[in-house]
């Protein structure tokens, strides 16, 4: 189910648009509500592993990318400190990048340190070892899928974003 584009990401995506990402970066997101209560998803690996492989199906991903979905590992970033961290070395990695610092990055992704109570948190779950790169054709991407989950909102998010350098 599609969450309304006047979801709590939206701050994030602007941030990273006005900031670090210029006309030659591609960003895409993909948001949803979670089959099961968001905190269940979170708890059990295999459960998100689910609700992206059921994102994979709904967009018709390749089969190279929902099949390697079955093995990736998710690094879960519950603080929104340590979240916006992990986003911006994850961008960096990219291409260690002369398109922006590692700082201004940081910056960009301190939306996830908003949140001041717990149960309203934003966290990152960053996706390793999926092959992806097919999604963004010519481009070079960060080298592990960022998901966000918007505790608050009870939804997911994942981010699509590649260079054409």
């Amino acid at each position: 189910m599609a969450i309304d584009r006047q979801s709590s990401l939206a701050p994030l995506l602007s941030s990273l648009r006005s900031s670090i990402l210029g006309d030659n970066f591609t960003l895409q997101a993909f948001s949803w509500m979670p089959s099961l209560d968001l905190e269940s998803v979170l708890k059990e690996p295999e459960s998100l592993r689910g609700e992206l492989l059921s994102l994979a199906s709904r967009e018709s991903w390749p089969e190279e990318v929902r099949a390697s979905i079955g093995g990736a590992f998710f690094d879960r970033y519950q603080s929104g400190l340590v979240a916006a961290h992990a986003f911006a070395l994850n961008l960096f990695r990219m291409d260690e990048d002369n398109w922006f610092s590692f700082e201004a990055a940081r910056k960009a992704a301190s939306w996830f340190e908003e949140p001041t109570k717990l149960a309203e948190r934003r966290e990152l779950i960053l996706a390793k070892g999926l092959k992806y790169r097919s999604l963004m054709p010519g481009r070079i991407v960060p080298p592990d899928l960022p998901l966000i989950a918007d505790l608050m909102e009870g939804s997911l998010h994942a981010l699509l974003i590649g260079l054409r350098d």
